[in-house]
């Protein structure tokens, strides 16, 4: 797990709700993922806590729960680390956010396909109705890329 130094003291009890949150992941996503770089943390957390005035001053990663600052950050990164059903549930979690993310990719090249189809039908001056037919798009967003073509 991560802990990422941004408060001297106990954080609010606002920013810990926001951290039950979190989706943990393993440490070595996140150390291959952000390569150590406080600058990727900080961008994280800004977008996490919608705050610009966020300053990462150090990442540490911890595998050892004991070592950690912030006692319910440890308790849950204990349960998901090394309890047989907190092992199975984070399992489980990454399996959805897997799923999540190939349907969404799918859902985007599919969109990009069809895009470029009418794009394609445009500039070959094809009728709206085929266009609407082949491209799977709503006539409202064809009008919107010929518009773009001009």
């Amino acid at each position: 797990m991560i802990a990422v130094s941004l408060l001297n003291s106990s954080p609010p009890q606002r920013y810990l709700e926001l951290l039950k949150q979190f989706r943990l992941i393993d440490d070595t996503f996140f150390e291959v993922c952000l390569d150590g770089s406080d600058e990727c943390m900080q961008l994280l957390l800004r977008i996490f806590f919608k705050r610009d005035d966020i300053i990462v001053k150090e990442v540490v990663f911890y595998s050892d729960p004991a070592k950690m600052h912030y006692p319910e950050l440890a308790k849950r990164v204990d349960f998901f680390k090394h309890d047989q059903k907190g092992v199975q549930v984070m399992c489980e979690i990454m399996e959805k956010f897997g799923n999540e993310l190939l349907a969404e990719g799918r859902a985007e090249g599919l969109d990009e396909g069809r895009t470029q189809t009418a794009l394609d039908m445009l500039q070959d001056n094809r009728p709206m109705e085929e266009i609407i037919k082949y491209s799977h798009l709503p006539e409202s967003r064809i009008k919107e890329l010929a518009v773009q073509l001009q």
